[in-house]
């Protein structure tokens, strides 16, 4: 399903996510467990950063919460070096979430704690 403009999406799983399906310049995301009833889906977006380190966020963006875009459309700028909001156009650091440009530049995306086990990836509960 990985194509120019579309990346990846899965539903939570207590098995984790392998940690191939997170590809360098790409999005993968997924849905945050724990929500309240009435509450809008949340999904975290991973990635990797330069150095191929695995990234968690908010799908947020911090000018005005509403998800940088859809969970199958990639949420990178078309260079792959940062995320972006498809709304404002926001930019966002991938390593460590700075908005480096758009209406929310200083501000950072809300990350999500996690921990690689056995080649997998393992969310932890969003504001932890």
């Amino acid at each position: 399903m990985s194509g120019p403009d579309v990346d990846g999406a899965t539903a939570p799983s207590d098995e984790g996510i392998a940690l191939e399906d997170i590809e360098p310049g790409r999005t993968l995301c997924v849905l945050v467990r724990g929500r309240r009833p009435g509450q809008r889906p949340q999904y975290a977006i991973l990635s990797r950063d330069e150095q191929g380190r695995v990234v968690a966020y908010l799908n947020e963006c911090q000018h005005i919460p509403v998800p940088l875009g859809p969970p199958h459309v990639t949420l990178m700028t078309p260079g792959r070096q940062r995320l972006m909001c498809h709304t404002h156009g926001a930019e966002y650091r991938l390593n460590d979430g700075l908005c480096t440009a758009g209406p929310c530049t200083g501000e950072r995306l809300t990350a999500i704690p996690f921990e690689v086990r056995q080649r997998r990836v393992f969310l932890g509960c969003v504001g932890q």
